[in-house]
């Protein structure tokens, strides 16, 4: 069995808890979480079990997320009088250095390799 670095266990946890957090809204009806939440925690596992598949999709997955958050900070720059700056930062922020994490720790060499190993 191959050694999982700490940053792939670290995406695995950030996976989860993300996921945890977007099942809050699904609750109330917002079906786009819900998703987001499964895709999430598929990916996050897929990694974890250093599936080549998952790497790449969850690379994907970050630079949309990437975008979208940095669009999102924006915005709320541009509209900072109304008090929404803060909260953007509060929430967006965090996710947006998470997904620029997971693009750079998963676009290493390093890593690469482990997803490389033939697995029994």
């Amino acid at each position: 069995m191959v050694k999982k670095p700490k940053a792939i266990v670290a995406i695995l946890v950030f996976g989860i808890l993300i996921s945890l957090v977007n099942i809050l809204p699904a609750i109330s009806g917002g079906y786009a979480f819900l998703a987001v939440s499964l895709i999430t925690i598929i990916l996050s596992f897929g990694v974890f079990m250093l599936r080549e598949w998952a790497r790449v999709a969850f690379i994907i997955f970050a630079i949309l997320f990437f975008c979208v958050y940095g669009l999102l900070l924006i915005a709320a720059f541009q509209h900072a009088y109304h008090g929404y700056a803060g909260m953007a930062c509060i929430f967006n922020f965090p996710l947006l250095l998470l997904s620029l994490f997971v693009i750079v720790t998963l676009s290493r060499k390093k890593i690469k390799l482990l997803f490389k190993v033939v697995k029994p």
